[in-house]
């Protein structure tokens, strides 16, 4: 997850933390609203009446309206009455976007229906592959201002340890690493 840019290293103080990169965070909301629907599907399949919706209150707005985007989507009216329940005790936007949910399943429409702030789909969910073919990146080196390649393994490296990318290359690194060694004062 680390090699492929889901995840990444920071630090709080001393101590390393993974934290999710962008594309990890969309993958991420995208899972979420695919379990979400599919919870919400079983439950109206079964006919379980559901009166707690306060799970869904303190969530993450771009995945709850990513989630409400695939209600839409659904064009399935059976959800309403669990939409009216959540539009109870959640925020005023997120009841907004509920109540246009709403409206849309009433009317039946075959239009689809784009919510305000709902995440552009990313092509995530797609069919295109999740991890794409890697390749080295074009680095500029901060010291001779030339390009190099920073293969694919050395980025493996780099990331493994939560290093950030290189500002040398090769080269000026192994020099700045020969005189960092012999500059002391030291020297008879």
């Amino acid at each position: 997850m680390i090699k492929n840019d889901f995840l990444s290293f920071s630090w709080v103080g001393e101590m390393p933390v993974l934290v999710f990169t962008e594309r990890g965070r969309e993958i991420q909301r995208e899972q979420l609203a695919d379990l979400l629907l599919s919870q919400w599907k079983a439950w109206v399949e079964a006919g379980i009446p559901v009166v707690d919706m306060t799970y869904l209150k303190d969530r993450d707005r771009s995945m709850i309206l990513l989630f409400l985007q695939k209600i839409a989507n659904s064009r399935d009216a059976r959800y309403i009455p669990l939409l009216k329940q959540w539009e109870l005790v959640d925020y005023r936007k997120v009841r907004h976007a509920i109540g246009q949910v709403i409206v849309h399943l009433q009317q039946g429409t075959n239009q689809p229906l784009v919510l305000e702030g709902a995440p552009v789909d990313a092509g995530v969910g797609d069919g295109k592959p999740i991890i794409g073919e890697r390749k080295s990146e074009r680095l500029k080196c901060r010291d001779c201002g030339a390009r190099f390649d920073w293969t694919v393994e050395e980025q493996d490296s780099f990331r493994m340890r939560g290093w950030d990318p290189p500002k040398r290359c090769r080269e000026c690194r192994k020099e700045r690493s020969i005189t960092r060694l012999f500059d002391f004062d030291g020297w008879i």
